[in-house]
């Protein structure tokens, strides 16, 4: 398993302070080109650079905002004010993670420290070419607790299929709801497989839930203001969840190109 560090070093803050010179002001014109006009003393042009200018548009700074140009984007003038900068940012800000598995080297010695957050790992890994379980070096792994994770009931995926529909604004009915269900649970038990390390109730639910969608579409083509029934029926009747497709290519693969 080919670890990052980057979520353990981004749970590490750091906070930077620095001086710098800078304009500060409200903006009240914003143009590509230079001006020539004499300004009073609190108001003066800024000409800069076509990159800074850039920088100002992604930045979507508009009249009226008060903002803060360094000295280096212009000339000094009477506006001009030394303030402290504070940065938060995270180590891995600072250095990118390392995708040697020798890292976790360095993650068994860092959770030595008083400082040490709370490490939550995932993985679906069985054995990889290093010995071990899920491919982690055994002093890592006697230092773990790990979760026992339940497969989801068929009461459970049709409460996170209902969730996510009304997360959408999807209108469903229930029957159309208990259909979505049966065709879970019918997927399920046809390519569940014993010696497989990964269930696919996962993956069939989350092809379930990319149903509702196009039978969405499809009930309002029909006139109707919530998914029913027959419309999942024909949706589904389009598509091929993963683990399906993968059974036909395994059936059927001398009828394709190698």
């Amino acid at each position: 398993m080919r670890l990052r560090i980057q979520h353990w070093s981004g749970s590490a803050g750091l906070r930077i302070r620095e001086t710098k010179e800078v304009f500060e002001g409200e903006v009240t014109e914003l143009t590509p080109c230079e001006t020539e006009n004499p300004m009073e003393d609190m108001e003066r042009p800024s000409a800069i650079g076509p990159q800074h200018y850039e920088s100002l548009q992604k930045e979507r700074v508009e009249v009226g905002d008060v903002i803060y140009i360094e000295a280096n984007w212009s000339r000094k003038g009477r506006c001009s004010q030394e303030k402290e900068v504070i940065q938060d940012v995270t180590l891995h800000d600072l250095d990118v993670a390392t995708h040697d598995p020798r890292m976790l080297t360095y993650l068994h010695r860092a959770l030595e420290s008083s400082l040490a957050p709370i490490v939550i790992f995932a993985t679906t890994v069985g054995h990889r070419r290093c010995v071990s379980p899920h491919g982690i070096p055994l002093d890592l792994l006697d230092r773990v607790m790990i979760i026992r994770t339940m497969l989801y009931t068929p009461q459970e995926m049709k409460q996170i299929i209902k969730i996510r529909a009304q997360t959408e604004g999807i209108n469903i009915s229930e029957e159309a709801l208990n259909h979505l269900g049966e065709i879970v649970q019918g997927i399920i038990h046809s390519l569940c497989d014993k010696t497989s390390f990964r269930k696919p109730g996962c993956i069939v639910l989350m092809y379930s839930v990319q149903l509702l969608t196009p039978a969405n579409l499809l009930a309002k083509i029909n006139g109707k203001d919530s998914i029913e029934k027959e419309h999942v029926e024909e949706i589904n009747e389009l598509f091929y969840d993963a683990k399906s497709s993968a059974k036909i290519l395994a059936e059927q693969q001398e009828k394709y190109m190698k």
